[in-house]
């Protein structure tokens, strides 16, 4: 986010006061990111002076309103989102709700920042879309950018390449107009990342190495090390472990060079995974012992859980079995802990939620004396109606989402678990489809999975719950199914599928279904997790056997 520009609304305070505060929200611009603590310092002065020494006008609530959107940027930085996003709300109600400014622009990317980063992500979007169109209106390339990029990231957390990539390109475009070569170094790292995830290989590549030649030009060498750690993954994604190791080497160099903690142990960590793959146990473990000890240096408690678990395997593969299952031990260990953290953000996330929800009110009624209240209730329901979609469905194929169908599953299992009831789960898996995205386009790969989506839909009942759990698997949960059903079912779907191939630019594209299949039958107090690595398991056997088959975990 840019500065914000000093206004002359400091005007209702007395002149020496005014000259304080200015001086103040001067020096938090470039504090931010040198020095965030002692920035968050001086915001807070300001706030203090603006609130104690003006009237309570309009022009007292814009300076207030500045000095707490210097606070929201500062705690950013600081990784306090929590406390960040109450004073985004406040600023907000600083502004006049039915006026675009800059400030208020800013405010509406810090609050979608702030969602963003304690993954509430269908808010993150509604703040994002909003700071967007106001940065657009305000004619405001960098600010836009800025919120481009955010959106790029919100939509590859939620595994949508694909939609991720148009706000990305859009962001280069704009840095480059502004020559601001910070700002394309990140968006060239998040492009990498997206083209890496769409399968657009040697776009990711270039992109990365784009990324990589700012930051070493720029000396921004947090930035370097990142970008090179995005090679890497693009690499290591592909199956070219030597050329990820090359780059997750060069990263460690950087960040052991210029004591970048954090990034050196994620760089030993992928390399320890790297080994893992090649079938280097022994190497494996060397990297993983370092990363965990820069992981236990800094107190980076995921860190730590991550190199537990690769740990883990590593040894078990060496054959060490007791140094492998206390391994494993630590892993679950960590894992509590970081789980326990997790809940405890989450559940701190919805009380700001709640919080902003309840601030949203108060100052929406300013507003809605100033606007059409039908019209203002209709667009409400609209945007309501399109997160509720965001938050449950698939946007390519309109079937439940990964996260959904969890959410819902969850509750099943539950239900069967206490009341004894069989439950089936089904995983599937579309028969050479990278194959046929490279060969006919993602368009058609698009084409193929709505259509294998509907017909499913078809076949199902309604107390079914059919989900896409990821790229090109889906997933069902068949309540009060028992395995004999769960597989007469499948071999339906496999068989409806291959019978309707989908033609696209006159080429007829035939269309198989490899299936696992898992069911609580015999052990009614199975997880979900369980049914669905069992169910997994089962699928990789179909795929291993020839596809295009249906396999039931033994």
């Amino acid at each position: 986010m840019g500065e914000i520009p000093a206004t002359s609304s400091t005007a209702s305070i007395n002149s020496e006061t005014a000259r304080r505060i200015e001086a103040l929200l001067r020096r938090t611009g470039p504090l931010t990111q040198i020095d965030p603590k002692r920035a968050l310092e001086l915001a807070r002065e300001a706030a203090r002076l603006a609130g104690e020494n003006a009237p309570s006008s309009y022009e007292h609530r814009q300076v207030l309103g500045r000095a707490l959107i210097a606070q929201g940027k500062a705690l950013l930085e600081l990784d306090a989102y929590d406390q960040a996003i109450p004073c985004y709300v406040s600023a907000l109600s600083c502004f006049n709700p039915a006026t675009n400014s800059h400030e208020k622009a800013e405010a509406l990317m810090g609050l979608g920042i702030g969602m963003l980063m304690m993954g509430s992500y269908p808010e993150a979007l509604q703040h994002l879309m909003l700071a967007l169109s106001a940065f657009q209106t305000l004619k405001n390339p960098a600010g836009e950018a800025a919120t481009r990029i955010n959106l790029g990231k919100l939509y590859l957390l939620l595994n949508e390449p694909d939609k991720a990539l148009p706000h990305l390109e859009t962001a280069l475009d704009l840095a480059q107009y502004l020559t601001d070569l910070k700002l394309e170094a990140q968006v060239q790292v998040y492009l990498s990342q997206a083209f890496s995830e769409g399968g657009h290989h040697q776009s990711a590549v270039q992109a990365g190495l784009r990324g990589v030649e700012i930051y070493q030009n720029l000396e921004m060498h947090r930035g370097e090390v990142e970008a090179l750690n995005t090679l890497g993954d693009v690499y290591f994604k592909r199956g070219e472990y030597n050329l990820a190791l090359n780059f997750f080497n060069l990263s460690a160099d950087v960040a052991k060079k210029f004591n970048k903690r954090l990034e050196l142990g994620r760089s030993y960590r992928k390399m320890g995974l790297i080994h893992l793959s090649m079938g280097n146990p022994v190497l494996a473990v060397q990297s993983l012992q370092s990363a965990l000890t820069v992981a236990e240096e800094i107190n980076a408690r995921n860190e730590q859980m991550e190199c537990h678990q690769a740990l883990a395997k590593a040894y078990k593969k060496i054959g060490s079995y007791e140094q492998a299952l206390e391994e494993f031990e630590k892993f679950i260990e960590a894992y509590q802990i970081v789980f326990n953290e997790e809940k405890d953000r989450r559940l701190r996330t919805l009380e700001v939620i709640h919080e902003v929800e309840n601030a949203r009110k108060d100052a929406e009624i300013y507003q809605l004396k100033n606007v059409a209240l039908q019209k203002e209730i209709e667009e409400r329901k609209k945007a309501q109606a399109a997160l509720e979609r965001l938050a449950t469905q698939d946007a390519l194929t309109g079937i439940a989402n990964r996260r959904f169908f969890l959410e819902i599953a969850t509750r099943i299992i539950d239900q069967a678990r206490r009341y004894r009831r069989p439950v089936s789960l089904v995983m599937i898996d579309v028969d050479h489809f990278k194959e046929m995205n490279d060969t006919f386009g993602h368009k058609t790969g698009d084409l193929v999975l709505v259509h294998i989506a509907r017909q499913m839909q078809s076949i199902l009942r309604k107390v079914d719950i059919l989900g896409r759990y990821g790229g090109d698997e889906f997933v069902i949960l068949l309540p009060e199914t028992t395995p004999e059903g769960a597989r007469r079912l499948s071999e339906r779907l496999r068989q409806v599928i291959s019978q309707q191939p989908i033609v696209a630019g006159g080429v007829t594209i035939p269309i198989t279904l490899s299936i696992g299949l898992s069911s609580n039958i015999n052990e009614p107090d199975l997880s979900l997790d369980e049914l669905l690595q069992r169910a997994d398991r089962a699928l990789y056997d179909s795929k291993l056997n020839g596809r295009d088959r249906v396999t039931f975990y033994e």
